[in-house]
């Protein structure tokens, strides 16, 4: 992360409390003291997941706990793990690191010619891309079949080696975040900055698609006996782009709702489905709910990047819809910068 010295990015202190999840109850629950999480939340577990008092002290508050300590070491843990897989680590396919031209399909390179143009405009894109989802999702191919298949290959000689490994979130507890493995420099940062930001710039001027000056990016994975399916959430990101990176699976698809400013996790009438196609990318706005269907067969990776707006989120935090309190973190933190 050494790229990073001229910068500092920071996290809002929300982070260690709030949207923290319970995968067996796909819930999402925030945390300030025993007492406080009891009063919250304890009529939600004992009406609805028949859950009583003893187990919610002995087990649930537990849990949560160790999940917002591990939030509390996660920069310096990260930290740790990036220099022990540099010092040790020796890729199956090191071209993969770089971001090649050849990886990416000819019609994204045409997408990204013609919103770097002059008078490029996001009426001219949209007929280039595919409108997708309600509100403001939209698809296009982005990288040739046989990257994704190298890819692949290089995450699963990653994930067999014995290197140490974090999983993205709390909802994935398969993928790697891909920062941490060394793709970020050579890599995650120009596809961003020259191929992505170009693209949102006129999609979600708004949310400043101009100005997406960090991310996370982290590799989800799906298969029979692991992770099978994704609950309705919404990403902590200003603009999310989700690209399929392996075929040899059923099932899957995903779903979109409302956007979070909404008030509501509900499905609208009029929610649609997107089916998973090799090496597309969907672009949406990272606060529009959304999930995934379960998985039926196969393995399913995705390669997710959340972009972020320090210009945008240094007023107002998405995650507790408030002015941010920030604390320091490593890398690009969650995209906080003072």
């Amino acid at each position: 992360m050494s790229h990073l010295k001229t910068k500092k990015f920071y996290v809002c202190s929300c982070f260690f409390y709030k949207n923290i999840f319970l995968k067996d109850y796909a819930l999402h629950v925030e945390y300030e003291g025993d007492d406080k999480f009891i009063a919250q939340y304890e009529s939600v577990f004992t009406q609805k997941y028949s859950v009583n008092l003893e187990k919610l002290k002995q087990e649930i508050i537990p849990f949560v706990r160790a999940e917002i300590d591990k939030r509390r070491d996660r920069g310096k843990l990260c930290l740790e793990r990036c220099m022990y897989i540099e010092q040790n680590y020796k890729p199956l396919h090191t071209q993969v690191y770089t971001l090649d031209p050849r990886f990416l399909e000819p019609a994204f390179i045409q997408i990204v010619n013609y919103c770097k143009s002059a008078g490029s405009t996001k009426e001219g894109l949209l007929s280039l891309i595919k409108k997708e989802a309600p509100g403001r999702s939209y698809s296009f191919p982005v990288f040739t079949n046989e990257f994704c298949k190298l890819l692949v290959e290089e995450l699963e000689y990653f994930e067999a080696s014995p290197m140490p490994k974090d999983r993205p979130n709390t909802m994935n507890n398969f993928g790697l975040l891909l920062s941490e493995v060394g793709f970020d420099l050579r890599f995650m940062d120009p596809w961003r900055i020259e191929y992505l930001v170009p693209i949102s710039r006129l999609l979600y001027p708004d949310c400043c698609g101009g100005s997406l000056d960090s991310h996370r990016v982290f590799i989800v994975r799906y298969k029979l006996g692991e992770d099978l399916d994704l609950a309705t959430h919404f990403d902590n990101a200003e603009v999310t782009i989700n690209v399929s990176i392996g075929d040899v699976f059923e099932g899957g698809d995903l779903y979109f709702g409302r956007m979070s400013q909404d008030g509501t996790a509900g499905l609208p009438k009029d929610y649609k489905w997107y089916k998973h196609i090799n090496g597309t990318g969907l672009v949406h706005r990272g606060l529009q709910f959304h999930g995934a269907a379960p998985i039926t067969s196969g393995t399913r990776y995705n390669l997710i990047m959340w972009m972020r707006s320090s210009q945008l989120r240094n007023k107002l935090c998405p995650m507790c819809n408030s002015a941010p309190q920030l604390e320091e973190s490593i890398g690009y933190g969650d995209g906080f910068m003072l």
